[in-house]
Order: structure tokens, then C-alpha cells, then sequence
């Protein structure tokens, strides 16, 4: 059975990030649709997949993934919202955390961050919508 790796997530009202903290990943898969992301990989010998079903919608056109360090998702909402949750349930998954390097308050969030900031320059063309 895959183990679950940790995931760090933040957000804006335009989109959410996630981090996977699965160091020199391979053979990812990953399934991005409006209303869930799966993801597989493998490192260090060992097999990692997480299967989340997001609070709301995102458009996975506009969505984009690949690996630097880490493997790096941004996806883009449908609603430009903050979610109240990562989850649709709100359910806690203890492999689930904020990334507070990557956390910005609704009062800053005129600025926000950029994709640019993710470090995901070896994205090998990896786009969503595949």
C-alpha cells in the first residue's frame, strides 16, 4: 500500500499551491480534475499517493505541475474565492499542512505571489489539461 506523503498547501483567491515533500520523485502520475487531485510517485524505493477531493472547483486548464526539489502543483480556482478548507469534507489529514512560507493574508493578498516563486524550473512541459 503507497505510503502518503506530506503535502503543504496555501492559497490565494486565484489558486492553490501544493508541495509535495517527496524529494527526487519519479515516475509521477497525476490526475488533475475540476473537483479532485490524485497523485503518484515513487522515491527512495518507496511508493507515495494521495488522492484529494478539493473543497471547490479549479480549472484545470489554467492549472499547472511539475518537479524542482519537490513536486509543485498551482491550481487554478473557478470561483476567485478563499476556501474555508483544502477538502471538500474539511476532514484533517495529518500528511496535510499550510505552507506558511507560502501563506498570504486576505488584507495582503492584492500583491499575492506569482507562479515564478514556486521554483518549478524543471517543469518538463508539464501542463494541465494532459
Amino acid at each position: 500500500m503507497p505510503l502518503h506523503p506530506n503535502v503543504l498547501w496555501a492559497q490565494t483567491k486565484e489558486k492553490v499551491v501544493l508541495t509535495v515533500d517527496c524529494p527526487n520523485v519519479s515516475d509521477v502520475s497525476v490526475d488533475v480534475q475540476p473537483e479532485s487531485v490524485q497523485f503518484s510517485g515513487s522515491a527512495d524505493g518507496k511508493e507515495y499517493a494521495f488522492t484529494l477531493p478539493l473543497y471547490g472547483k479549479i480549472v484545470t486548464e489554467r492549472s499547472q505541475w511539475g518537479t524542482a526539489r519537490n513536486f509543485k502543483m498551482s491550481l487554478a480556482k473557478e470561483t476567485e474565492e478563499r476556501w474555508p478548507a483544502l477538502m471538500k469534507d474539511k476532514a484533517k489529514a495529518p500528511w496535510i499542512k499550510c505552507d506558511w512560507d507560502r501563506w498570504v493574508d486576505t488584507d495582503e493578498e492584492e500583491g499575492g505571489w506569482a507562479l515564478d516563486d514556486m521554483d518549478m524550473g524543471d517543469m518538463g512541459g508539464m501542463m494541465g489539461g494532459m
